[in-house]
């Protein structure tokens, strides 16, 4: 299998309101890879 990313995220930014979540996200997931995300408890993930 190629190293193709299945899934790629530049620079994203994400708003609820006036509440911002994600603030300049760079992800790289590739084909077959499990991300995960880890927070302390009551993060509100």
């Amino acid at each position: 299998m190629a190293n193709v990313n299945a899934i790629e995220f530049d620079n994203v930014d994400k708003w609820y309101q006036d509440y911002q979540t994600l603030k300049s996200i760079n992800l790289s997931v590739r084909a077959g890879e499990i991300p995960v995300v880890c927070e302390p408890s009551g993060s509100r993930k």
